[in-house]
């Protein structure tokens, strides 16, 4: 089976910062190829339209609040691929990008099977929250199930609900060996979207959606199946019980799924705790 990437670049205001961008993730792919780029941006961002013109792109209605997520979700109704990754003007891959995120996929089908990947995208060391998803990547059977970011999030605090999200309702599998880079300086588009204004707006959004839900309760990753052998062994990142084989997904799936109600059962009343 051939697999391939659709990368949803939302971009605002980059200019040939951002073609640099979309350059150096097909240079650093093994199969360009097989890799689909689609940029997306709204109609009154000139510097975006001329610096994109000639590539695959989606220009979208103008706006006066953020539109990261509004683009994002333009950019995957646009694309093609079996696995979109989210991509942004100021993150870049490693070598292989593809073939490391293809070992974490093993056998799964992306167009049948609905999971989610977390990357190591963490630039604090201080960071304690390497559950959260800033930038998703996720299964094309996952977005016909559950789509991207929720609409009703800008951009601030979107990456909290596509977490919660995907804990929850699919199977998140552990990519944290692919190291995601953010050179993050300090642009028209990051003063926009970190505006105190926005975080008000975002954390309130998730409040009213996610009452009464821990963000930082049990959560679990699946392994990368490319580390499953003959002799499963212990893993930071895997069940209590350990690596879990692909044989044996659907059985873990359903222990999964009762804990999780379990959880929800007496998480009713708890508070959120959903720093940005």
């Amino acid at each position: 089976m051939t697999t391939t990437f659709s990368l949803l670049h939302a971009t605002y205001k980059a200019g040939e910062d951002a073609v640099d961008v979309k350059r150096c993730w097909l240079e650093h792919a093994d199969s360009p190829a097989l890799v689909e780029h689609v940029f997306s941006m709204d109609a009154d961002d000139s510097v975006s339209i001329r610096a994109t013109e000639g590539h695959d792109r989606v220009i979208n209605p103008s706006a006066s609040v953020v539109t990261a997520v509004r683009n994002w979700n333009a950019a995957a109704e646009a694309a093609s691929g079996d696995v979109f990754v989210v991509i942004a003007d100021d993150l870049y891959p490693p070598l292989s990008w593809d073939t490391r995120l293809l070992e974490v996929i093993g056998t799964l089908d992306p167009m049948k099977f609905a999971f989610a990947i977390k990357v190591d995208e963490t630039t604090d060391p201080s960071d304690t929250r390497f559950t959260l998803m800033r930038h998703p990547v996720v299964s094309k059977r996952f977005y016909a199930q559950l789509g991207l970011f929720d609409p009703r999030f800008r951009g601030v605090y979107c990456d909290d609900d596509f977490t919660i999200n995907a804990f929850r309702r699919a199977v998140v599998l552990d990519g944290t060996r692919v190291k995601l880079e953010h050179r993050r300086t300090i642009s028209e588009s990051h003063g926009r979207i970190n505006d105190p204004i926005e975080y008000t707006f975002g954390r309130e959004c998730l409040r009213t959606k996610w009452i009464g839900v821990e963000r930082r309760s049990k959560q679990a990753f699946f392994p990368a199946y490319a580390r499953i052998g003959p002799r499963p062994r212990a893993s930071a990142w895997a069940w209590r019980q350990g690596l879990i084989a692909a044989s044996a997904l659907p059985d873990a799936l359903r222990r999964l799924r009762a804990r999780s109600r379990r959880w929800r059962a007496g998480a009713r009343g708890a508070s959120l705790d959903a720093g940005g």
